[in-house]
Protein backbone atom coordinates (compact mmCIF):
# COMPACT_ATOMS: atom_id res chain seq x y z
CA UNK A 1 0.00 0.00 0.00
CA UNK A 2 2.37 2.62 -1.28
CA UNK A 3 -0.21 5.40 -1.11
CA UNK A 4 -0.71 4.84 2.62
CA UNK A 5 3.05 4.93 3.21
CA UNK A 6 3.14 8.29 1.43
CA UNK A 7 0.37 9.57 3.71
CA UNK A 8 2.35 8.39 6.75
CA UNK A 9 5.52 10.14 5.60
CA UNK A 10 3.63 13.34 4.89
CA UNK A 11 1.98 13.18 8.33
CA UNK A 12 5.35 12.61 10.01
CA UNK A 13 6.68 15.73 8.33
CA UNK A 14 3.59 17.84 8.95
CA UNK A 15 2.79 18.06 5.25
CA UNK A 16 -0.62 16.37 5.17
CA UNK A 17 -4.04 17.97 5.36
CA UNK A 18 -7.12 16.07 6.54
CA UNK A 19 -8.91 16.85 3.28
CA UNK A 20 -6.11 15.21 1.25
CA UNK A 21 -6.18 12.15 3.54
CA UNK A 22 -9.97 11.77 3.37
CA UNK A 23 -10.18 12.22 -0.40
CA UNK A 24 -7.14 10.09 -1.23
CA UNK A 25 -7.56 7.15 1.13
CA UNK A 26 -7.74 3.89 -0.87
CA UNK A 27 -11.33 2.61 -1.03
CA UNK A 28 -10.17 -1.01 -1.15
CA UNK A 29 -9.10 -0.76 2.50
CA UNK A 30 -12.64 -0.02 3.70
CA UNK A 31 -13.86 -2.47 6.31
CA UNK A 32 -10.41 -3.90 7.04
CA UNK A 33 -9.66 -3.28 10.73
CA UNK A 34 -5.90 -2.91 10.27
CA UNK A 35 -6.26 -0.19 7.64
CA UNK A 36 -9.04 1.52 9.57
CA UNK A 37 -6.71 1.71 12.60
CA UNK A 38 -3.86 3.05 10.45
CA UNK A 39 -6.21 5.69 9.03
CA UNK A 40 -7.14 6.73 12.56
CA UNK A 41 -3.45 6.97 13.51
CA UNK A 42 -2.70 9.20 10.52
CA UNK A 43 -5.78 11.32 11.14
CA UNK A 44 -4.81 11.79 14.80
CA UNK A 45 -1.26 12.74 13.82
CA UNK A 46 -2.52 15.39 11.41
CA UNK A 47 -4.91 16.78 14.02
CA UNK A 48 -2.25 16.89 16.76
CA UNK A 49 0.83 17.94 14.81
CA UNK A 50 2.58 20.72 16.80
CA UNK A 51 2.59 24.29 15.54
CA UNK A 52 5.80 25.99 14.52
CA UNK A 53 5.32 28.81 17.05
CA UNK A 54 7.55 27.14 19.62
CA UNK A 55 10.54 25.78 17.71
CA UNK A 56 10.90 22.90 15.29
CA UNK A 57 7.54 21.07 15.20
CA UNK A 58 9.01 17.88 13.71
CA UNK A 59 11.46 17.52 16.60
CA UNK A 60 8.65 18.03 19.11
CA UNK A 61 6.36 15.65 17.23
CA UNK A 62 8.92 12.85 17.60
CA UNK A 63 8.18 12.72 21.33
CA UNK A 64 4.43 12.33 20.80
CA UNK A 65 2.38 9.11 20.86
CA UNK A 66 1.04 9.88 17.40
CA UNK A 67 4.58 9.77 15.97
CA UNK A 68 5.22 6.39 17.61
CA UNK A 69 1.95 5.02 16.19
CA UNK A 70 2.88 6.20 12.69
CA UNK A 71 6.26 4.47 12.96
CA UNK A 72 4.53 1.26 14.03
CA UNK A 73 2.03 1.49 11.16
CA UNK A 74 4.80 2.15 8.66
CA UNK A 75 6.74 -0.93 9.76
CA UNK A 76 3.67 -3.17 9.70
CA UNK A 77 2.51 -2.04 6.27
CA UNK A 78 5.96 -2.85 4.89
CA UNK A 79 6.14 -6.25 6.62
CA UNK A 80 5.60 -9.10 4.16
CA UNK A 81 5.70 -11.88 6.78
CA UNK A 82 2.41 -11.12 8.51
CA UNK A 83 -1.14 -11.58 7.29
CA UNK A 84 -3.48 -8.59 7.49
CA UNK A 85 -5.09 -10.04 10.64
CA UNK A 86 -1.68 -10.58 12.24
CA UNK A 87 -0.72 -7.01 11.34
CA UNK A 88 -3.82 -5.76 13.13
CA UNK A 89 -3.02 -7.82 16.23
CA UNK A 90 0.59 -6.60 16.11
CA UNK A 91 -0.57 -3.00 15.77
CA UNK A 92 -2.72 -3.29 18.89
CA UNK A 93 0.05 -5.06 20.80
CA UNK A 94 2.79 -2.64 19.74
CA UNK A 95 0.64 0.38 20.56
CA UNK A 96 0.43 -0.94 24.12
CA UNK A 97 4.00 -2.17 24.51
CA UNK A 98 6.32 -0.21 22.22
CA UNK A 99 7.79 2.41 24.50
CA UNK A 100 10.21 3.93 22.02
CA UNK A 101 9.56 5.90 18.85
CA UNK A 102 12.81 4.68 17.33
CA UNK A 103 12.13 2.36 14.38
CA UNK A 104 14.88 -0.08 15.45
CA UNK A 105 13.37 -0.50 18.92
CA UNK A 106 9.90 -0.96 17.40
CA UNK A 107 11.35 -3.60 15.03
CA UNK A 108 12.70 -5.47 18.06
CA UNK A 109 9.22 -5.51 19.62
CA UNK A 110 7.72 -6.59 16.28
CA UNK A 111 10.20 -9.47 16.06
CA UNK A 112 9.24 -10.50 19.60
CA UNK A 113 5.58 -10.43 18.52
CA UNK A 114 6.34 -12.63 15.49
CA UNK A 115 8.04 -15.21 17.70
CA UNK A 116 4.86 -15.52 19.76
CA UNK A 117 2.36 -16.06 16.92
Amino acid sequence: MEKILVFIEKAINGNLELDELNKGWPEETEGIPFYEAVFEDIESAVEHFPSSLFGNPIDRFKSEDEYRCLQISKLLISDADLSIDEKYKALIELRKNAISSEPEKIKEKLNDFKLNI
